[in-house]
């Protein structure tokens, strides 16, 4: 995706624009996008985590739409008995 070129000055007016109440969001959105464009796996080796992979751990059972069908509905129905 080819994102128009857009100046540091311009996002601070921006911001200078924005009514008070909204600069918590706008910071909560900055951490958001810090965290997605971090590094990751770094991160997480820094943490002393690791990744896991999940690849194949399903293999050997035989899963049908049909099924999948089920457990949506059952998941659906259990979500709407907490909401109520």
């Amino acid at each position: 995706m080819v994102s128009p070129a857009i100046s540091v000055q311009q996002i601070f007016e921006k911001i200078r624009t924005l009514p008070s109440e909204e600069l918590f969001e706008l910071d909560n959105f900055i951490d958001f996008l810090r965290f997605k464009t971090q590094n990751l796996p770094e991160a997480a080796a820094r943490n002393g985590m690791r990744r896991i992979h999940l690849r194949g751990i399903l293999a050997g059972y035989e899963i049908t739409p049909d099924m999948l069908s089920e457990v949506r509905r059952d998941l659906w129905r259990k979500v709407e008995q907490t909401e109520a």
